[in-house]
């Protein structure tokens, strides 16, 4: 049976950034816990319904700011520890506004230049 992460078209990298989700006239703060150029696993206490789509600031480490079209594939809760109850959510995105070559960087740097093949050009 295969998962979602065998579905995914692109590498994912273990990059914390905060965001900010602009959904439904309200804003919503976070932090990835992995990203690639395809979407990203967000951690935030309040959730947007599966299909949601919404415009999402992210700010890399650097400081610089890009802005992403994303729609909610999948939102839950998460045991960690067996105590620690973290809600996330799965986002997939639409379209990459601004970064798209600073993203791909990063998440390259993050695995060492080993996986430049896979992402692309794209």
């Amino acid at each position: 049976m295969a998962t979602e992460r065998d579905n995914r078209r692109h590498p994912r990298a273990k990059i914390k950034c905060p965001v900010v989700m602009s959904v439904s006239n309200s804003l919503i703060d976070g932090e990835t816990k992995n990203l690639s150029l395809g979407g990203a696993f967000i951690k935030c206490n309040e959730q947007p319904r599966p299909g949601h789509v919404f415009r999402m600031t992210i700010e890399p480490s650097k400081g610089r700011l890009f802005l992403v079209s994303a729609e909610v594939v999948w939102s839950d809760c998460h045991r960690v520890k067996d105590r620690t109850v973290i809600r996330g959510l799965g986002v997939r995105f639409h379209e990459i506004l601004d970064g798209r070559q600073f993203l791909r960087n990063e998440i390259e740097k993050h695995f060492k230049g080993k996986i430049s093949h896979l992402l692309g050009n794209s």
